[in-house]
């Protein structure tokens, strides 16, 4: 799995600072999750959406890795809300104060400090199943 990343610039979140960032990886089983960075309980199966969640962890479905990259976005909502309604609204336990992206096997992607111990997700995506592009907003 190669990946690639790049900062989009910054904002304040509380007293803290997000940076948005992107990164292209091609995630094994095609699946990237999102959690607390304590981890968290991860869904039984995935949907046809292409995502599911507990109160502790969120599954997304991504292009399948033999197929290429997905670029994968993390940052405030504000920021990264490209104007669409999101494929997913949720909540989000983050008793640690940070969001983590994830692959399967548990190898740590991305993260973003949050200030509050439950944090509301926002996840866009460019196709219901097989994502080449998934944005993750924070609040």
């Amino acid at each position: 799995m190669q990946s690639k990343t790049g900062w989009r610039g910054h904002a304040h979140f509380g007293k803290v600072t997000v940076m948005s960032i992107s990164i292209k990886v091609a995630p094994s089983n095609s699946l990237i999750g999102i959690s607390d960075a304590d981890k968290g309980v991860v869904p039984d199966s995935i949907p046809e959406t292409g995502i599911a969640a507990t109160e502790s962890c969120i599954l997304v479905a991504c292009l399948p890795e033999v197929d290429g990259d997905t670029e994968i976005t993390l940052g405030l909502a504000r920021e990264v809300d490209p104007g669409d309604s999101p494929a997913f609204d949720g909540q989000l336990a983050t008793p640690s104060g940070v969001v983590k992206v994830f692959t399967v096997e548990w190898k740590p992607l991305m993260e973003a400090p949050v200030s509050t111990a439950s944090t509301r997700v926002r996840i866009w995506k460019n196709r219901p199943r097989f994502a080449d592009e998934v944005i993750i907003g924070v609040e």
